[in-house]
């Protein structure tokens, strides 16, 4: 049987929680003025968005992830495709997603997922594995953009 109370929320494995993690920490060290990672405004926009996008590329994002990124801006329809790549990578590996529905807790609309922590006949490392390649394949570049560059959402 599969534990999906040790899946952390959001579907997002240990390697993702600490990328967010550090990306949040970067946020509070900004004074919390809603500003993402990169910068978005001025000359420097254009290399760090390149640098964003090239993390992605590093770190096996898919041609359809890197489509989503080209422009800088993730729409919540590329967030959707994105997530839904994702949960069904995780269901072929036979993992078991729970959620996956839209909801609108924070303002803007996003997908409440988790995912079990193992999986039949997986070791939970195993799980793992497959889990984080889903993500970083399939949503984990264009979930964070969309998450954190709130500009035109609210």
């Amino acid at each position: 049987m599969t534990d999906p109370i040790s899946a952390n929320a959001h579907g997002r494995g240990p390697r993702l929680l600490l990328t967010a993690l550090s990306l949040l920490g970067g946020l509070a060290l900004a004074g919390c003025s809603g500003q993402v990672p990169w910068s978005t405004d001025g000359p420097s926009a254009a290399s760090s968005w390149a640098a964003f996008v090239q993390t992605a590329k590093d770190g096996g994002a898919s041609e359809a992830q890197l489509a989503a990124l080209s422009d800088g801006k993730v729409t919540f329809a590329e967030y959707e495709d994105a997530v839904n790549l994702a949960l069904d990578c995780l269901r072929t590996a036979g993992i078991d997603v729970i959620g996956g529905d839209v909801v609108n807790t924070r303002g803007f609309p996003e997908i409440d997922y988790s995912y079990a922590a193992n999986a039949p006949g997986l070791s939970v490392e195993q799980t793992d594995v497959i889990s984080q390649a889903c993500l970083a394949q399939n949503s984990q570049f264009v979930e964070t953009s969309y998450q954190l560059d709130t500009s035109g959402r609210r």
